[in-house]
């Protein structure tokens, strides 16, 4: 039978494993926090320059990139 010691080790070992878990699971988080600021702010940002596009040129600016290139005669 196991003895008091060996409870005790297990015990450890368990709440060591699910703080190791915690913190892969804390750095997972902060990784995709991060990965979704910078999404958002670089969406920010192409809206903000088409928006100042828009507003220099008109409202044909800014479809070139979605519509294909504008052929003018």
């Amino acid at each position: 039978m196991p003895g008091p010691n060996t409870f005790w080790l297990v015990l450890t070992n368990i709440l060591l494993g699910a703080l190791v878990v915690l913190c892969v699971m804390a750095v997972v988080v902060v990784f995709a926090c991060a990965v979704v600021s910078r999404f958002c702010a670089r969406r920010a940002s192409d809206a903000e320059l088409d928006r100042d596009m828009r507003e220099m040129f008109g409202p044909q600016c800014g479809t070139r990139g979605r519509h294909g290139p504008h052929r003018t005669r």
